[in-house]
C-alpha cells in the first residue's frame, strides 16, 4: 500500500470525547496532520534507497534508489466533506479531485511505485538476457569501444550479471505501511489536541510539530 489514509472510523474514541464534533475544526486538525504526515512519509522514503530499480542487475541501477525518488511525489489531501485524510503516492485513481492546491500525479508513476511496494515476480528468458546483457555491454564501454577496467573492477565481467533463466521474484519495499504503523497513536493525539484546540476557538502556530515533538 502507498496510501497513508486517516477516516472518521479510526476517530471513534476521539468523536465520542467531542460529541459536539464541528467539521471544520476537524477538516482543519486533518489537514495539519496530513501534512505532518506527508512529511513523515518523505523523510522515511528519502532515507532508504530499497535497492536499485533495476533490482536484478545492479550495474543498471537508475538514480539513488526508489526511496528518493518516491519521496519527490509525496502528497496529501483532505477531503473536508467526507472528513477524510490521505498522505503519500495520490493519482486520480485515489483521489479524483484536482484542484489549485492539489495536483495528483500521474497514474504510471503511481501504479509503477505500487508494483514496487507490493514486489512483484518477472519471467527472464532469453531475449531478455541478451537485452540486458546488451545494456550492461553498453554501459560498461569507454568512449574509445573498449572495456573499462574501472566498471569491470566494481561490478565484475557482463556475463555474470545476467539473470537466469526463469522465474525472479522482486521483494516488496512498503513505506506507507511502516510509516503508518509507526505514526498512528501519535496521529490519533495529534488530533484530538488540534481539534480541541479549534473547537475552543485557539490557533495553533506552524511549528506545532517540533514544538510537540513525540510526546
Amino acid at each position: 500500500m502507498l496510501t497513508i489514509k486517516m477516516d472518521s472510523s479510526q476517530l471513534k474514541a476521539l468523536m465520542e470525547r467531542f460529541p459536539q464534533q464541528n467539521k471544520a475544526a476537524m477538516a482543519s486538525a486533518l489537514r495539519s496532520e496530513s501534512y505532518r504526515l506527508s512529511q513523515a512519509y518523505r523523510a522515511y522514503a528519502s532515507s532508504h534507497d530499497f535497492g536499485p530499480f533495476a533490482p536484478m542487475t545492479i550495474a543498471l541501477r537508475k538514480g539513488k534508489g526508489y526511496g528518493p525518488l518516491i519521496s519527490r511525489f509525496t502528497r496529501y489531501f483532505v477531503d473536508p466533506k467526507k472528513l477524510v485524510g490521505f498522505a503519500g503516492i495520490l493519482s486520480k485513481d485515489d483521489i479524483n479531485i484536482t484542484s489549485a492546491r492539489f495536483q495528483p500525479i500521474s497514474r504510471g508513476i503511481s501504479s509503477s511505485a505500487k508494483r514496487l511496494a507490493a514486489g512483484y515476480a518477472i519471467t527472464i528468458d532469453r531475449a531478455k538476457q541478451r537485452k540486458i546483457a546488451k545494456r550492461l555491454q553498453a554501459k560498461g564501454l569507454t568512449k574509445t569501444g573498449r572495456a573499462s577496467k574501472a566498471w569491470g573492477r566494481k561490478y565484475g565481467d557482463y556475463h555474470l550479471m545476467v539473470p537466469r533463466i526463469g522465474l525472479h521474484r522482486v521483494k516488496p519495499r512498503p513505506i506507507a505501511a511502516i510509516v503508518m504503523m509507526k505514526e498512528r497513536s501519535r496521529s490519533v493525539r495529534n488530533l484530538a489536541r488540534l481539534y480541541a484546540i479549534k473547537m475552543q476557538g485557539g490557533r495553533w502556530s506552524k511549528s506545532w510539530v517540533a514544538e510537540w515533538g513525540n510526546e
